[in-house]
Order: C-alpha cells, then structure tokens, then sequence
C-alpha cells in the first residue's frame, strides 16, 4: 500500500505540473513519515500522526520553514491522495532559532513601510517573511523560486546543504512581477547583491 500512495503521488504531481524539485521534497517526507507508520496501512493514517510526525521532526532541530514544506507535503498526500480530512491549527515559525531577532515584528512592519524601493521592498520582505539570512536572499536564482507550488529552496545554505522554504503568499505578486529574470533575483555589480548592501538597506530605514 505505501507503494500505492507513492506511486499516486508521482503521477498526481506530474498532472498537475509541479516541479521536479518540489516532487523530489514532497516525496522525501511522504518517505520519511510512511517509515514513520510503517505499522499501518495507509488508509488508517490519521491527524493525528500527522501531527506527532510533524513534532517528532521539530524535536530533531528541523527549521520551520522546513516543517511547514513537510506539513504541505502531508496535506497533499492526505487530501489529494487519500482523501482524507487534513485541517490541523499548526503552523511552525519561519524563523530559525538560533537567528538573532534584532527587529522586533513592529519594527518590520515599520521597516517596509519606509522603503519605497520595490527591489529592497522584496528583500526584505524575503528575509523576514521567509526566515531567511541575508547571505541567502542574495543568493537566490530565478529557478530557485517555484511560485506555483509557493516553494522556494536555498542552495548550500547552513551547513551547505539544499534546504525549502515557504514563499509567503504577500509577495507573491512581487516575485511574479520580476517575470522571466534570469540569474540572480537581486543583481549587484559583480554578480548579486552584496550582504553589506542589504544591511544598509535596512539600517537605513529603522
């Protein structure tokens, strides 16, 4: 049966037009939680091992913008492949831990409302709406960002490794208006935007 549900994902997926590499993420945490409840069949699954599921990785330091990417994952197989009922109240912070909060919400909402620039706007936007670093916003490529599925990955973030994140629905219309841009969503002179150039940015503003 878990291969059934694996197998009707694939082509679920490939139907409607996701992306290679948001079938590849969802597919990895169908792996993972079907390893999980290996004890049962699959049409037992319930919220409720969704959720013990989704906590057990939150217990094992995975970010939060990784666990919403595995909670969409879920859904989709609960939903669209097991039509099953799948609304849970959980919604993990987009924010690591460890990141200084230097800002506090209110400030943010400050911050954005002061830039005018419609480029910086989105950067920042990025950062604090996506819990990214700054080293990671500029590095962000247009193929990095799939809008359809509202997922976005950083390449050889922390510790060098690929890891998604959720695009916040506000900005959407943002990312969708830089159209067909190739490269770096946010270019510089030599390449992409610096890290000092953001930071100023936001000093500039506060």
């Amino acid at each position: 049966m878990a291969l059934d549900v694996v197998y009707s994902m694939k082509r679920e997926m490939l139907r409607r037009g996701l992306s290679a590499r948001t079938a590849k993420t969802y597919l990895f945490y169908v792996h993972k939680f079907l390893l999980f409840c290996r004890c049962k069949n699959p049409k037992e699954f319930s919220k409720k091992d969704v959720r013990e599921f989704l906590h057990r990785l939150k217990d094992k330091g995975l970010a939060g913008s990784s666990l919403n990417v595995a909670h969409n994952a879920l859904r989709f197989m609960m939903i669209d492949i097991l039509h099953k009922g799948m609304y849970l109240k959980i919604k993990f912070s987009k924010t690591p831990k460890r990141k200084p909060d230097f800002l506090t919400k209110e400030e943010v909402v400050r911050v954005l409302s002061a830039i005018k620039n419609e480029q910086h706007n989105l950067i920042v936007s990025l950062m604090y709406g996506a819990g990214l670093r700054v080293s990671e916003v500029i590095k962000l490529k247009s193929e990095d960002i799939d809008l359809d599925s509202m997922v976005g990955w950083v390449k050889r973030g922390k510790g060098r490794k690929d890891r998604p994140f959720i695009i916040p629905c506000a900005i959407k219309g943002k990312l969708a208006g830089l159209g067909k841009l190739q490269g770096y969503l946010f270019p510089g002179r030599k390449g992409h935007l610096t890290a000092k150039s953001v930071q100023n940015i936001v000093a500039d503003h506060i």
